[in-house]
């Protein structure tokens, strides 16, 4: 019994269902009443706005602009109708200058269906002169690099903007900016940033009337180790003395430096200079150039040293020397020294120094490979020690006059 009233009831509703069908589509399909259906957010499409453009005008707020319309047909072409059926035309062809300006809307729609009601009917229109400019890109940085590093100005390429747009916004624009957050990074940072409008007020700007020459601007930011490295110099034993004759002294004995992990994790000392002690006598004190390796900063700032030497347990002594000798003289000339002694300055140990004598010490004017012209001249000569190891000549510049003669020229004293 159930069965079958469920079973009937079953059949009711399809019945209904069908009827109500039955009906919906004799409205429809041969009744076919009019209908009227309200379109939202109309968009307006503008004539002539390539015009306006090459005229260096812009209307602002244009995308603001939209209409909300009433539109009437019979039932099934109403349903059929899609929004975009509608076109909304603003034309700006006549316009010549900025200013504020009406415009009509002109619609177009399918032949079937008509327009009862639109709201609004025409558009308020705000036209300012199209202008460019190059802007400042600034970059935000966020946060710390990691403990021991430092990071360095960064690069932006581009670093400016080239903008256009109302005049309105565009004079209103300060600079461009990307932004960074660091999280005790150790590394450099090499990426790729989209960018954003500040105005003078420091208010991000964002009106979507501009047009730029880039969408993206790419960001170095060096990060370097920081390290404080130690200054020494190098000597040259002569002139008597070795390291274990002197103290010395660098000021600063120290510099802090910058740089990739890689160049500067395993710098442990910059080498400022070379001094030959043969040049000091007593002491001395110099200034030298603090040079760093390629791509390692100097973050102290200083860029020389002063080095103090002093020389200690030596002794010094003059002498006049005429051992001096001339060796290979020009081919087919003849070499012969005008200057007969000259007086030198020695240095050692003070038990070594008692017993030098004139004749423990030469001088030797080397002429080879040097073009020398009939006539006199000025040349350097190098001066020896015989048989005194711990000693030597100290000062340099040494040199004696010579003249050149031609072949044949007879020998005189001293020649």
């Amino acid at each position: 019994m159930l069965t079958w009233m469920k079973k009937r009831k079953i059949g009711l509703w399809i019945v209904s269902i069908l009827a109500s069908v039955a009906i919906w589509l004799y409205v429809t399909g041969v009744e076919n009443p009019e209908r009227i259906i309200t379109v939202d957010s109309v968009k307006p499409v503008f004539v002539g706005e390539d015009l306006l453009s090459q005229r260096n005008l812009i209307v602002v707020g244009k995308d603001d602009l939209a209409l909300r319309l009433r539109v009437k047909g019979r039932g099934l072409d109403v349903i059929k109708f899609q929004p975009d059926q509608v076109t909304a035309k603003l034309d700006l062809s006549d316009i010549s200058k900025p200013g504020q300006y009406n415009r009509s809307y002109t619609l177009t729609l399918p032949s079937n269906l008509e327009v009862v009601d639109q709201v609004p009917y025409s558009a308020n229109l705000n036209v300012e002169n199209l202008i460019s400019d190059a802007f400042e890109v600034k970059m935000n940085i966020e946060g710390e690099v990691a403990e021991g590093y430092i990071r360095e100005k960064p690069v932006l390429d581009p670093a400016v903007v080239k903008i256009k747009g109302p005049e309105s916004v565009v004079s209103s624009i300060s600079h461009a900016a990307i932004n960074l957050k660091l999280e005790k990074i150790s590394e450099t940072v090499n990426e790729t940033f989209p960018f954003e409008l500040i105005d003078k007020q420091g208010n991000k700007i964002t009106s979507t009337e501009l047009t730029f020459d880039v969408e993206q601007i790419h960001a170095t930011l060096p990060v370097k180790l920081v390290k404080e490295v130690q200054l020494g110099i190098d000597f040259v034993n002569g002139g008597g003395a070795t390291r274990e004759n002197i103290e010395y002294s660098i000021d600063p004995p120290s510099i802090r430096v910058s740089g990739d992990q890689s160049l500067v994790q395993g710098l442990n000392q910059l080498t400022v200079g070379t001094i030959d002690l043969s040049t000091v006598i007593t002491s001395s004190k110099l200034k030298m150039p603090i040079t760093l390796p390629n791509e390692v900063g100097n973050i102290s700032g200083t860029t020389e040293a002063s080095v103090s030497i002093q020389i200690k347990g030596l002794v010094t002594k003059s002498l006049d020397v005429d051992q001096i000798e001339i060796i290979n003289p020009p081919p087919g000339k003849i070499a012969r020294k005008i200057t007969q002694n000259i007086r030198v300055q020695i240095r050692g140990p003070e038990s070594s120094v008692n017993q030098i004598e004139p004749n423990n010490i030469r001088a030797v004017a080397d002429l080879a490979d040097l073009d020398l012209p009939i006539g006199q001249h000025k040349i350097d000569v190098i001066v020896t020690i015989d048989g005194f190891t711990d000693s030597g000549v100290i000062g340099g510049g040494y040199s004696i006059a010579i003249e050149i003669l031609p072949p044949g020229t007879p020998e005189v004293d001293g020649g």
